[in-house]
């Protein structure tokens, strides 16, 4: 059998080609791997007298302040928040007190009427419910009104605002509050 020598050559050439690419990957490979580990040992040499417990220790010490101090910050900011909502609360208070005048404060039984206003104007409690009582005001069919609902009444010349304050207990009540609505002092 007869080679031809040129092939032969070729492929010799070839073979010495991927041999020596082999050995260049192995070679970075190696290199890469030894740098890593020299910046590992780099590492643990100037960390050795780091006494890593007791770092810990003096890590969890400062943490706790550190999470106070802004617990306390955070506390500061909604004390500051609700100093300002109460203020304007009270202010919106003194101005509805300013603008009231209670009449009368009564307990109504259920199915019981009452009189209001020099007994011109009928109010009548139906019933009570789950969370609202059904009344019938000035001769209206009975609606549900729930704690804090209110109307406004209009009545020889003076305006009022009947109020339904609370459902006191089970027992078929519910507690009205009548105010004198006051006309708004004249802001200069």
């Amino acid at each position: 059998m007869i080679v031809d020598r040129g092939r032969l050559a070729l492929a010799l050439a070839g073979g010495s080609a991927l041999v020596a690419a082999t050995w260049l990957v192995a070679q970075v490979s190696w290199q890469g791997r030894l740098r890593t580990l020299e910046a590992e040992v780099s590492l643990l040499r100037r960390t050795r007298q780091i006494d890593v417990p007791r770092l810990l220790n003096d890590l969890e010490r400062l943490a706790g302040p550190a999470e106070e101090r802004l617990a306390y910050q955070d506390l500061k900011q909604r004390l500051t928040a609700l100093e300002r909502e109460y203020r304007s609360t009270h202010q919106a208070l003194e101005a509805l007190r300013r603008s009231r005048r209670l009449e009368e404060r009564f307990t109504l039984s259920a199915g019981t009427p009452r009189e209001l206003l020099e007994g011109k104007v009928p109010l009548q409690l139906d019933g009570v419910e789950a969370g609202g009582a059904r009344v019938g005001l000035a001769g209206a069919p009975a609606n549900l009104w729930r704690p804090g609902d209110f109307r406004d009444l209009n009545f020889g010349g003076g305006r009022y605002r009947l109020t339904l304050e609370a459902i006191p207990g089970a027992g078929g009540q519910a507690a009205f509050r009548l105010d004198a609505l006051l006309d708004p002092p004249a802001t200069p």
